[in-house]
């Protein structure tokens, strides 16, 4: 299902995938889909990391206060992994293509606009996905 619905939208977009998930290049940022399945339902787990390296200081509450300006989504830190992601999920059995559209396309711009805002303006630090792949030796 994920992957039709992303060939019938993304067909000429930066789309690469593994056997269960599936990331899309949106300007700074990338969008992680994955599927997973759970007990009563399938899980469809739309991510964007926003920042990664997070420095020790870096003001999480903010988070908090921004989690009720974000339309369906939420911010995450995860501290073993030092990033802030952006994340959203459906369930898979009652997910129309709309609603996937819908979910990928929030969660790219809002990622893609919070990622310059937090590293800068309100002092998180770290880098945005596009920084990691700027340090990433060229093959």
């Amino acid at each position: 299902m994920v992957r039709g619905y992303l060939h019938n939208w993304l067909d000429d977009f930066d789309v690469s995938s593994t056997s269960d998930s599936y990331r899309v290049r949106y300007e700074s940022t990338a969008v992680l889909i994955g599927c997973e399945e759970r007990a009563e339902y399938t899980s469809v787990k739309v991510t964007a990391v926003v920042l990664t390296e997070i420095g020790e200081n870096a003001p999480l509450g903010f988070l908090a206060v921004l989690n009720p300006d974000v339309p369906f989504g939420k911010f995450c830190y995860y501290p073993d992994r030092q990033e802030i992601t952006l994340e959203y999920e459906l369930i898979g059995e009652s997910m129309d293509e709309g609603q996937f559209r819908n979910a990928v396309a929030l969660i790219a711009q809002y990622a893609d606009h919070w990622d310059d805002r937090l590293q800068r303006e309100f002092s998180f630090g770290g880098r945005r996905f596009v920084d990691t792949l700027d340090a990433q030796p060229s093959e």
